[in-house]
């Protein structure tokens, strides 16, 4: 039973060294086609995400949605904790000018978008077999079919989720589910609005999430054992990165507003409520001027 194990984490690791590989090549490249310019503007620049069927470009249209709703002035729930709030909110933003954002910028210009895509997939991909726990929690068997089916011909023919033929082959797309969706699910409310150092917005409901999710990953306990430790702050920092380096236009939603901390709050509570509904945002969250 060891040598599919083994096989599986030489593969991961191969892949990893690729992207690692492509990206100082990425940066030497970019380097030399940007210092004829005076301000490297892709920098600043989101990554197009032109592929139909990916689930890449399904992420990007829901955020957009999310994004228009939230601009047209609806807004989150109530925010008892607001001064709280609002002081993580000026901490967190120091942390990521400083750090991830910076991180962020940098691999968005060193690494080809199909790259950033493939590392992308490859971390859906792990994240699987949560999505399958939570779709059968939530009594979804067409959902957990469609995980199930997904996670199985990414891993083998996908070269461990780098590309994505369920989708493109099959038009299996992939789908989120956590276990603060679950939770909503059961009828268990999402409490406060809570700003977490370092984690961002976030709320009761979704921090247990995030707590029952990581323990229920099967990943994590393999990334723990002898000689694979590494790989779980791979995994992390990928996911950081990654995220950070998708959310440049939401960023400018964000900031363009005269009140960044409030569309950063209405931005995520209809995120979550856009995920919880299974696409549909709730249309009927009070505006600025009823809170």
């Amino acid at each position: 039973m060891k040598r599919p194990i083994l096989f599986g984490s030489k593969l991961l690791s191969v892949m990893l060294s690729v992207s690692s590989f492509i990206l100082i090549e990425g940066c030497e490249h970019t380097s030399d086609s940007t210092s004829q310019k005076n301000e490297p503007q892709h920098l600043m620049k989101p990554s197009s995400h032109e592929t139909a069927k990916s689930a890449v470009s399904q992420n990007d249209e829901q955020t957009s949605h999310v994004a228009d709703t939230a601009t047209k002035g609806q807004t989150s729930s109530e925010d008892p904790l607001e001064d709280f709030n609002r002081s993580m909110f000026t901490f967190n933003e120091l942390i990521d000018g400083l750090f991830l954002k910076p991180a962020a910028q940098i691999y968005e210009l060193c690494v080809h978008e199909k790259v950033r895509d493939g590392v992308h997939n490859m971390l859906q991909n792990l994240g699987s077999p949560v999505v399958l726990i939570n779709d059968i929690l939530q009594g979804s068997p067409q959902k957990a079919s469609e995980t199930a089916t997904r996670f199985v011909i990414n891993t083998t023919f996908g070269l461990v989720g780098y590309f994505d033929p369920a989708a493109e082959i099959l038009n299996i797309e992939y789908h989120f589910e956590d276990f603060s969706q679950t939770l909503a699910v059961w009828g268990v409310d999402s409490g406060p609005y809570l700003m977490v150092p370092f984690l961002g917005p976030s709320n009761p409901r979704d921090l247990t999430g995030r707590v029952v999710d990581w323990f229920a990953d099967p990943f994590t306990y393999w990334f723990r054992n002898e000689g694979r430790r590494g790989l779980t702050y791979v995994r992390l920092g990928a996911d950081y990165i990654d995220k950070r380096s998708r959310s440049f236009e939401i960023e400018k939603t964000i900031y363009s507003s005269n009140d960044p901390y409030t569309m950063m709050k209405t931005l995520y509570v209809q995120n979550r409520q856009f995920h919880i509904n299974d696409g549909l945002v709730d249309q009927d969250s009070p505006t600025p001027d009823e809170e």
